[in-house]
C-alpha cells in the first residue's frame, strides 16, 4: 500500500511540474511595442524625462514601480539598497510579467527598466526612467 501511495504522490508532483513548465513555455516573454510605449509615456508624464524632481532615489523607484505594476509588469529582481547608495548612478533592472501566482512571474526577455539619477541637492533628485 505504501508503494501505491508513493506512486500517486510522485505522479501528482510530476503533473504539477509539467503544468507549470507548460505555462512557462506558453507565456509571453516579450513586451510588445504598444505596451512599452504606454509605460514610457506614463513614466515621462510622472517626471522621469529629467524635468521631475523626487525626494530620494527610493521615492523615484517607488513611483516608477507603481507605474509599471499597474500595467502588469513587475521587478524580476531584488533591488538592494547598496546599489543606490550614491549621489548618482545608472541601473538596468530586469522585469517580469505578473501572473496569477505571485511566486511565478514570467521573466521578460526583451526589455529592462533603465534608471539614471543625480542628486541635485539634499532632498532633491533628478531621475530618468524608461523601458529599454
Amino acid at each position: 500500500m505504501d508503494e501505491l501511495k508513493a506512486f500517486r504522490q510522485a505522479l501528482t508532483t510530476r503533473n504539477v511540474a509539467e503544468r507549470y513548465l507548460k505555462q512557462a513555455r506558453e507565456a509571453p516573454r516579450r513586451v510588445d511595442n504598444a505596451l512599452k510605449m504606454k509605460i514610457n509615456h506614463e513614466l515621462r508624464s510622472a517626471g522621469f524625462d529629467g524635468n521631475g524632481r523626487f525626494r530620494s532615489i527610493g521615492h523615484a523607484i517607488n513611483v516608477a514601480t507603481g507605474i509599471i505594476e499597474k500595467n502588469g509588469v513587475e521587478l524580476a529582481e531584488v533591488m538592494s539598497a547598496h546599489r543606490f547608495n550614491k549621489p548618482e548612478g545608472h541601473e538596468a533592472v530586469e522585469l517580469a510579467f505578473k501572473t496569477d501566482d505571485p511566486f511565478s512571474p514570467v521573466e521578460i526577455d526583451n526589455t529592462r527598466l533603465a534608471l539614471s539619477w543625480t542628486e541635485l541637492q539634499e532632498g532633491r533628485l533628478e531621475a530618468i526612467a524608461y523601458l529599454s
